[in-house]
């Protein structure tokens, strides 16, 4: 399929494929619609294939489970009056990013007049319009159900008192935020720092912040403005032995045929519960499929559970006979491709592929300069139980998240806001990202401007919130 669109549309990086068609939507009227559309690769043409290819896998994304949900509600009647029957409040938070499909799905259910709407929101935070959010849609809706707006939630029960000094100054609010509860007592420090490099804000200034104030690796995170900055970030802190979870974090590609079974395993082979099983259920639901083309949904099933189980026995075994990264990996895929044939989950074709793709990873990770000699198994279960690393996120997925110590990167003009930002509301929702990144900070908030090229300056909005 990423062959024919790039036939089709020119051969493009395939980060911005998967980015254009997870922007994909459905509106009310059964179009496809989202960035991809108005900004990418994406033809109408082309997502009526993705969509069918999705189908034809026996799948459903997000937007097509909102659109079918919608339809059902519009041809079926009976069915919003049930749920309207049945609950007399339905309480909705992040109002903000409700998109317009959504809130035909409660407007359906208003019609019925059983049910009341709990709105909650902060318009601050309305970073999703490439999802089809947008803050208008919010004040649309609540003047539709005559929504009383008199109360007003001030009170910041995350981050300390100057952290909630430096959003408030970037965005100003009536009334005025305020540190609340446990928030409150904290002795958090906020600092804006210009560098050569990004990876000098946080060898230099964040690394060291985090030890002054007892803070785990495990309890911060970098977060960028894309997924691109985050790359370079951390294959250097890799470099340094410093644990790294996140995009360019693992030291061999992603995609490796056993890599997902491999972490999943090495996570419960390391630890004294059996906690990992569901990621285990999914790494090997995803192996199968790829094997075999074919999607296994028992694997979700009491049966596939039982295989699941004994594969985690079966890795706790191999960490016994082979405490070294590197031959337990081999072990493991050696061993996991013979069990799974005699429970008959996979053919006797798969085994040699899977042991060819730890060779493949161990490749990988000689290429990245990882020391294979002192490989560990813990290594290889970092990824699936990132509780020890340093977390590296997209400002967009930090949404909904807290640390107590946060890097902002890359924070610079052309980078936040985008270099094609053209118009105020763009430019608008650009700020309001650069807020969610300052309020996911609960003690330690480094904000970082780079000049690893002479074109790069700090972003506007480091000195709309005071900073430098």
């Amino acid at each position: 399929f990423y062959s024919r669109c790039s036939h089709a549309f020119g051969r493009m990086p395939v980060g911005q494929v998967f980015d254009d068609y997870e922007s994909l939507r459905i509106d009310v009227n059964g179009e496809p619609c989202g960035q991809g559309i108005e900004t990418g690769i994406v033809t109408h043409e082309s997502a009526a294939l993705y969509w069918e290819r999705v189908r034809a896998h026996g799948y459903l994304d997000f937007a097509m489970i909102l659109y079918y949900s919608w339809t059902i509600l519009e041809q079926h009647p009976f069915v919003g009056r049930g749920i309207a029957s049945r609950f007399a409040w339905l309480l909705i938070d992040e109002f903000q990013d409700t998109t317009d499909i959504q809130i035909a799905i409660f407007g359906a259910l208003r019609h019925f007049l059983h049910t009341s709407f709990f709105l909650v929101g902060d318009q601050n935070q309305s970073i999703m319009r490439f999802a089809g959010a947008r803050p208008e849609l919010a004040e649309q809706f609540g003047d539709q159900i005559d929504a009383h707006r008199d109360t007003a939630l001030t009170g910041n029960f995350r981050c300390g008192p100057a952290i909630v000094s430096t959003a408030s100054t970037l965005i100003p609010t009536v009334p005025r935020m305020q540190s609340a509860g446990d928030a409150a007592q904290l002795a958090a420090q906020v600092n804006y720092v210009h560098v050569g490099r990004p990876i000098d804000a946080i060898t230099d200034h964040f690394l060291p912040a985090l030890q002054d104030a007892g803070i785990t690796l495990g309890k911060a995170a970098i977060l960028a403005p894309w997924w691109t900055h985050l790359i370079p970030v951390a294959r250097a802190l890799r470099e340094f032995d410093v644990p790294v979870f996140g995009p360019g974090a693992r030291p061999y590609r992603r995609r490796r045929l056993i890599a997902g079974l491999a972490e999943q395993l090495g996570a419960c082979a390391e630890a004294g519960n059996y906690l990992g099983l569901p990621g285990v259920e999914r790494a090997l639901f995803r192996l199968i499929g790829d094997l075999t083309g074919n999607s296994r949904y028992d694997m979700f099933s009491y049966q596939g559970r039982r295989v699941a189980l004994g594969l985690i026995y079966l890795a706790r075994e191999l960490a016994d006979q082979h405490p070294g990264g590197v031959a337990w990996l081999r072990a493991i895929a050696r061993e996991a491709g013979g069990y799974l044939e005699r429970e008959e989950w996979l053919p006797g074709s798969a085994k040699q592929p899977l042991i060819d793709s730890a060779e493949e990873m161990l490749s990988d990770m000689q290429s990245s300069k990882v020391d294979l000699a002192n490989l560990l198994i813990a290594d290889m279960g970092l990824f699936a139980n990132p509780e020890h690393a340093l977390k590296l996120i997209t400002l967009h997925n930090s949404k909904g998240r807290e640390f107590d110590g946060v890097a902002l990167i890359c924070m610079n003009n052309g980078s936040i806001p985008h270099f094609s930002t053209s118009t105020q509301e763009a430019y608008d929702e650009s700020r309001r990202l650069f807020y969610v990144g300052l309020t996911r900070a609960k003690r330690v908030l480094v904000v970082a401007s780079d000049q690893s090229h002479w074109k790069n300056t700090p972003t506007p909005f480091i000195a709309e919130a005071g900073l430098g």
